[in-house]
């Protein structure tokens, strides 16, 4: 997972589209700032085609505790960032036992180079038995395509 605690658990979901190389690293390392745990989510656009990733939020069902279920949300994107990065279902409920899907989504422009990367950082919030905090970081590049001169 790429977080798991007290009754929640964020994880990478299936991959929608086959131009990415999976760079999905959760880190134990405290966000510098606010001490939060981070990770982050890597897309990578061959041509400048769009390249959608999921994650999966779930509230986790306990057999000796009664947890009632829980809300999420992502944070806004500056502006600026939001045209690049799109998140489906930036907030809901999930209830006890159950899981989300939520789909990111990198759009590249004409103005994105070939291997510059576009980062964006968002807080993702659960709200359950006690509200927690993670930074997720949205890294997108664009790649030439491959050139076979055969």
């Amino acid at each position: 997972p790429l977080f798991r605690s007290s009754g929640w658990e964020v994880e990478e979901g299936s991959v929608f589209d086959d131009s990415f190389v999976a760079d999905v690293g959760p880190s134990e390392e405290p966000d510098g700032k606010l001490g939060l745990k981070c990770s982050s989510l890597t897309f990578r656009s061959v041509g400048g085609g769009v390249v959608s990733r999921e994650i999966i939020v779930g509230n986790i069902r306990s057999a000796l505790i009664k947890r009632p279920g829980g809300e999420f949300a992502f944070d806004p994107l500056p502006s600026a960032m939001a045209k690049y990065f799109q998140i489906d279902h930036a907030k809901g409920a999930v209830d006890a036992g159950q899981r989300k899907t939520i789909s990111i989504s990198f759009h590249p422009d004409d103005n994105c180079l070939d291997s510059d990367f576009i980062s964006a950082s968002t807080l993702l919030t659960l709200r359950g038995e006690k509200v927690q905090q993670y930074r997720v970081v949205f890294r997108g590049i664009v790649k030439s395509p491959l050139l076979n001169l055969n």
